[in-house]
């Protein structure tokens, strides 16, 4: 990670891929996650992102002034 630590994100993922070999709730101990926080992610790995669509949109825009563009006129060529 950027800021030097996993987010709870990146450890849901490694305890998901580890949770085969070791028990659970050595997992979540060793990685200091709660076990909802642990579901809640792996529900969310399955799920689809709804703003997909918007997010392509913000980029193009972005990209096609050259970066320039802030979140107050991206949001204004949105509308």
């Amino acid at each position: 990670s950027r800021k030097g630590s996993l987010t709870k994100k990146e450890k849901a993922k490694v305890v998901h891929e580890l949770r085969k070999q070791f028990d659970l709730n050595l997992l979540l101990s060793i990685s200091k996650m709660a076990r909802s926080t642990y579901y809640y992610w792996v529900n969310a790995f399955g799920r689809e992102d709804k703003y997909t669509e918007i997010k392509s949109l913000i980029k193009e825009i972005f990209h096609t002034h050259k970066g320039r563009y802030g979140y107050r006129r991206i949001t204004l060529e949105l509308r």
